[in-house]
């Protein structure tokens, strides 16, 4: 049996073996097609996506813009995966208003979000590299998400000012912000989010901050939480984690 993750249970990453077979090309695909998974490696493989009015799962690898302003025609789209983009701005895709669950990797170009406020239906976000966007204001009105995920990636970081607008999030159950710095460290705005039961994030908080949350939701499960139960600190519990490496 195949083990599911937080992520996968939270709707943000997927058993890809499950997946409909990658192709590079539209050649021979149905017109009513439902979900499909098309990776481009030549420049106009993409060209005519949006004759496949009925798609509703569409898996999307090495997105440009003008890839990306084609899908923005498929209206019935409810699962939308992004992987490897370079487009600059992802405001078209404001008018998939089935739109349900969006994962984008790869945002390093992109420098506004705002057009977000158009798609208040969301109920599945994450977002990973978006490097530009120092602030997370315009997730604010996202109030039917139930997993949402602001990351870097596994070679840089990114940088927001404050969890602040998460708090409006009230149902909320998962939270993904592995390799994410935030400027004021308090982690204090998720407390309001009582649903809350899963949260990744970089150990870049000081220990009041883990004590506080822990205390405020007990339930919420996070692996600094062990941690500071198993050693106290989170600075012992590195310590010994780093003796267990050298043990080895």
């Amino acid at each position: 049996m195949t083990e599911t993750s937080p992520r996968q249970q939270a709707g943000v990453a997927f058993h890809w073996t499950k997946l409909p077979p990658r192709l590079e090309t539209l050649t021979g695909v149905v017109e009513d097609a439902e979900e499909l998974y098309l990776r481009r490696e030549k420049p106009n493989a993409h060209r005519g996506i949006a004759r496949f009015a009925g798609l509703k799962r569409f898996w999307a690898s090495k997105v440009n813009q003008d890839f990306l302003d084609e899908i923005a025609a498929l209206e019935n789209l409810e699962l939308l995966h992004i992987g490897s983009t370079t487009a600059t701005s992802f405001a078209p895709l404001a008018r998939l208003k089935n739109l349900r669950r969006l994962i984008v990797i790869g945002g390093t170009k992109v420098e506004s979000l705002e057009w977000f406020h158009d798609l208040p239906q969301l109920e599945v976000l994450f977002l990973e590299r978006f490097k530009r966007v120092p602030a997370l204001s315009w997730a604010t009105g996202l109030t039917k998400l139930t997993a949402f995920g602001f990351e870097g990636g596994l070679d840089n970081r990114v940088t927001v000012e404050s969890l602040a607008p998460l708090s409006a999030l009230s149902g909320l159950r998962y939270l993904f912000l592995a390799s994410t710095n935030v400027v004021d460290r308090r982690l204090k705005p998720l407390h309001a989010l009582r649903h809350l039961t899963h949260l990744d994030c970089a150990l870049a908080f000081p220990d009041e901050e883990y004590f506080a949350l822990h205390h405020a939701l007990p339930n919420l499960k996070c692996e600094w939480f062990d941690m500071i139960d198993r050693h106290g600190s989170t600075k012992a519990g590195m310590a010994a984690f780093m003796r267990r490496l050298r043990e080895k």
